[in-house]
């Protein structure tokens, strides 16, 4: 009998029966296809020998400093601490708030139809410095990157307001637009009652003026699509932010709006605050049930393990999904929580 050739195709399909996939991979581990072929991913190297001493990580941001130095730093923030990777001394400091601070739960729970969201840090920067909300319905704080510097027992603190202005009280995330240099905080506290689809931004070059005057460019706009804001991501040209059911754009526009606010797409949310990421002007995210794109309009991502996916997605810990890109393959991986607390499915 004369041998032939196998002609697998590339990618893994799981969303039909094992046997009405003839020539098609059915299941995977650790492994990418390059030119048409599988290939082993490779390995992993630690960064430290530390260890994180409090929490489970959430959120990662790595970032330089620029007016002390130009070492390199990691963000890192558990569902109870915040973290500094310093470079230069090696080591993870621990850098969490002391005053005014409530930490966030290690997993979402929910009791009398309340819940209580597992707490999963925002992270940017403004300048050198780091700025984080720590939580759905968190707080605004700052580690200030010279103050560091100078004392390494510098801890992250809550922003203060200037003089006679002020912050929102809570907010459910925070994203800086680099180029106005706005501090924007995405279900902002009105002043009276948590408003968890308010979007409030400072006044230029600051972070701590978010009270709105003729002469300034601080303001606030409560959106309409969806129960909550969730998360925030820069494209070019605008700042995209996410409700649970709704994407929608943010262009800076200068006076008198200051803003523009745009509904790109319902029924196409994000599942978690950090299920989102940006790359050469497209962002990809994992909303609750597919997966998404954004070049100039939004896209459903073809993905032959969606039904996969989400049939085994723990849904009561769906925040917990988290985007990661790999630049060198050219990748967006997103890691999910099923049958257990914390994400330990990827695809």
């Amino acid at each position: 009998m004369p041998l032939s050739k196998m002609q697998i195709q590339p990618g893994i399909f799981k969303d039909d029966t094992v046997y009405s996939q003839e020539g098609k991979y059915v299941d995977a581990n650790k492994i990418r296809f390059l030119k048409g072929r599988a290939e082993k991913l490779g390995g992993w190297a630690k960064l430290d020998t530390d260890t994180i001493a409090s929490g489970v990580v959430r959120t990662l941001l790595p970032f330089r400093g620029q007016v002390a130095n130009n070492k390199r730093y990691i963000g890192i923030g558990t569902h109870s601490h915040l973290y500094l990777y310093d470079d230069g001394a090696g080591s993870y400091i621990d850098i969490t708030p002391g005053s005014s601070y409530s930490a966030g739960a290690q997993h979402t729970t929910v009791s009398s139809g309340v819940f209580t969201f597992a707490g999963i840090w925002t992270m940017d920067t403004f300048g050198e410095d780091l700025l984080c909300v720590n939580k759905i319905g968190g707080k605004l704080y700052k580690l200030d990157l010279s103050a560091y510097q100078g004392d390494a027992t510098t801890n992250a603190a809550a922003v203060t307001a200037a003089s006679g202005s002020s912050i929102p009280s809570s907010a459910n995330g925070v994203i800086v637009n680099q180029q106005s240099r706005q501090v924007i905080l995405y279900g902002a506290h009105d002043g009276t009652n948590d408003a968890p689809m308010r979007v409030a931004f400072s006044d230029l070059e600051t972070d701590n003026d978010f009270t709105a005057t003729l002469d300034n460019f601080a303001g606030a706009v409560e959106l309409q699509g969806g129960n909550l804001l969730l998360g925030a991501v820069r494209t070019k040209g605008n700042i995209l932010l996410f409700s649970d059911t709704t994407v929608f754009s943010m262009t800076f526009v200068g006076q008198p709006d200051v803003y523009a606010f745009q509904t790109l797409a319902e029924n196409a949310g994000l599942v978690g605050p950090n299920a989102v990421v940006e790359h050469n002007g497209t962002a990809y995210w994992m909303g609750d049930d597919g997966f998404y794109a954004y070049r100039g309009q939004v896209q459903s991502i073809p993905c032959t393990v969606e039904r996969h996916v989400f049939d085994n997605l723990t849904k009561q810990q769906k925040m917990k999904c988290f985007a990661a890109l790999n630049v060198k393959f050219n990748e967006v991986w997103w890691f999910y929580p099923t049958g257990s607390n914390d994400a330990s499915w990827y695809l």
